[in-house]
């Protein structure tokens, strides 16, 4: 009697004596993905939000506000300054508490931050608005 081919997809041994088959290698591979190119548009979005504040300082020295020389410095590097310094930490909140809900939690203070910016009806305000954005950023 000739053997039937078996409809279970083929295993595969990993480190460990962990037996997967196929198709979860193929599912991990999928998910793997997804999660770099979630991951790469965030830090995408980090710098390019920095990119577009220096490109507009021109505007921004022109417009209502009226910033000083001082203060348009402020406006640019306090994002900056405060995701430098809660770069680390966030890393191990993320360790922690869950890499998922770290960065779902900072993103949503990240854009808590851009609409105050957006939003921010004097100078103070719009430093302090940046500073909550490179607060939520790292996270």
């Amino acid at each position: 009697m000739a053997r039937e081919a078996s409809a279970r997809p083929i295993t595969h041994d990993l480190v460990g004596g962990f037996r997967m088959s196929t198709v979860t290698l193929e599912a991990g591979r999928a998910a793997r993905t997804r999660i770099m190119a979630v991951m790469a548009a965030s830090v995408v979005l980090a710098v390019a939000l920095v990119a577009a504040v220096n490109l507009a300082i021109p505007t921004l020295a022109a417009s209502g506000l009226r910033p000083s020389q001082s203060q348009i410095l402020w406006i640019v590097d306090a994002y900056v300054i405060v995701f430098a310094c809660l770069l680390i930490p966030a890393g191990a909140a993320g360790d922690r508490f869950g890499r998922k809900g770290v960065l779902l939690a900072g993103l949503g203070v990240f854009a808590a931050g851009c609409l105050a910016a957006a939003l921010a009806p004097d100078v103070g305000t719009l430093i302090a608005a940046r500073a909550l954005s490179g607060a939520g950023r790292p996270w």
